[in-house]
């Protein structure tokens, strides 16, 4: 079966880099679960046989540079005027029934692209598959509801938070698989740590937090300088790696220079291979506002990298917490880091009962000392730092390698979605 996916962004970020490894993934089965893997995991019951078949068309931006890189992972790649940046492009309507028309695919998969939802409706497409890719967002108008109940046949919510995004605009909720981000695994390259290292200005006895990602608000990159200069004075050991770029670029160097940490964080740019610096790091750091399950944990969590972050969107469930770890106490004020205990403790976050099975330590979203106090904690408790690295490598294999998820995705383009429950 031919399936057609839709991306409108013209720059690379986390869709476009998703969407890239699930290309290449389902290029090559040899490297995926079996079928029943996928199953077991995810509560999916449907025939995976039919996944074998799938393939992969992926319309984009004219321009678009993600283009190349999707086409290179093994997919064609068909450019479309319009539908740049926006959903909702009315204008690009008639180019994505064309399209459609054209390729006559047996599914058409959006990654927010109203636009192309509506024009596979147009031409009678069976499966319309809708990828939510962000938490957040309240209750739908009139209009969105109707969208959600009538346009799209099935959705994949890449976090329960994304899943509950989607039940409140008004999709169904029988129809939504949960099936978190994967990413494909990144090569430790011996020899490469200490070059690289000494690129970024960090000495061998000094531990490199790396930060990897768009410089961008929803992403906490203020909040990130604030939480690190905090934690600098308290361990003068810790370094910070910023790779990326985006419009808060010149303003968070400035805040560096006036934080008195220009010469501890290292500013690199937007990279288009990121595998050395996450060789050269020793955890992840992340102060997002919103997130579902971000690709700079699951890649550093490839390496066996903890990390650092604010409990926010599915992060938690990512570095292996439950909801009732939680629970009512949260994970800020004076006890903000450390592992919880689960739901028969849970005001004792600071007990380290359960570290061996979470791979990282967490803060209330916005509490920039208890993130600071976590990035110094994990730095100086070295059997802490050791199981949180072995968890981080565990949840990869089972959770978050790109071949799990790409066998999910194909699950749902071949059988469409059945309720899913999120990751144990």
């Amino acid at each position: 079966m031919r399936a057609l996916h839709v991306l409108t962004d013209t720059g690379i970020g986390g869709a476009g880099r998703l969407l890239e490894g699930y290309v290449r993934a389902s290029a090559n089965r040899a490297e995926h679960i079996d079928s029943a893997g996928c199953a077991n995991r995810n509560g999916l019951t449907g025939d995976n046989r039919r996944a074998d078949r799938i393939e992969t068309v992926v319309a984009v931006p004219r321009g678009a540079a993600i283009a190349r890189a999707i086409e290179a992972a093994g997919a064609r790649v068909v450019e479309v005027d319009g539908a740049r940046e926006n959903s909702a492009d009315a204008s690009s309507l008639r180019a994505y029934i064309s399209l459609i028309r054209t390729l006559r695919p047996a599914a058409v998969v959006t990654h927010a692209s109203a636009a192309a939802a509506v024009a596979a409706a147009i031409c009678g497409v069976k499966r319309r598959i809708l990828v939510r890719h962000c938490d957040g967002g309240g209750e739908g108008g009139p209009t969105a509801r109707i969208y959600y109940r009538a346009v799209p046949t099935d959705f994949i919510a890449t976090s329960s938070g994304a899943r509950d995004a989607l039940v409140r605009l008004g999709a169904p909720e029988r129809r939504i698989a949960v099936i978190e981000n994967g990413s494909e695994r990144l090569i430790r390259v011996p020899g490469r740590r200490g070059a690289v290292r000494a690129s970024l200005g960090v000495g061998a006895g000094d531990f490199l937090y790396l930060y990897c990602g768009r410089l961008e608000s929803v992403k906490g990159c203020g909040a990130l300088l604030d939480a690190f200069a905090l934690a600098a004075k308290q361990n003068g050991a810790l370094r910070l790696a910023v790779v990326g770029g985006g419009s808060l670029d010149r303003a968070l160097r400035e805040q560096a220079v006036s934080l008195g940490i220009a010469d501890k964080v290292a500013f690199t740019g937007f990279a288009d291979d990121v595998s050395p610096f996450y060789n050269a790091a020793d955890a992840v750091v992340l102060a997002s506002v919103s997130e579902t399950t971000p690709l700079s944990l699951s890649q550093g969590m490839s390496l066996g990298l903890p990390a650092a972050a604010f409990a926010v969107g599915g992060v938690p469930s990512m570095l292996g917490y439950d909801a009732d770890d939680i629970g009512t106490a949260g994970v800020g004020g004076e006890n903000a880091v450390g592992a919880v205990t689960g739901p028969d403790n849970a005001s004792d976050i600071n007990s380290a009962a359960d570290v061996n099975r979470t791979a990282g330590l967490l803060a209330e979203p916005g509490d920039i000392t208890a993130l600071a106090a976590a990035m110094v904690r994990l730095c100086a408790d070295r059997e802490l730092y050791r199981s949180a690295s072995k968890a981080a490598a565990l949840r990869y294999e089972s959770h978050y390698n790109i071949a799990v998820m790409a066998a999910c995705w194909d699950d749902v383009v071949a059988n469409g979605a059945q309720i899913v429950r999120q990751h144990p």
